[in-house]
């Protein structure tokens, strides 16, 4: 995507002292909030959180209360 260009991803991974493995994610180097930004800011929200279901076990995208 041409908004893209000159952005960086990345993932870290950390394992907290109850040996959960925690994911921090960043996209970074964004030429301007305009655009695309918000609507791509949102949609990796939502696949963190479709991520987060599939590591407990759960189905993606169906909302577990609990």
């Amino acid at each position: 995507m041409p908004g893209w260009k000159g952005t960086k991803i990345r993932f870290d991974l950390n394992v907290n002292e109850n040996g959960v493995t925690i994911v921090n994610f960043n996209h970074s180097g964004w030429e301007s909030m305009e655009g695309p930004y918000a609507m791509i800011n949102t949609t990796w929200g939502s696949l963190m959180y479709m991520l987060k279901q599939y590591v407990e076990g759960k189905k993606p995208g169906v909302w577990h209360q609990g």
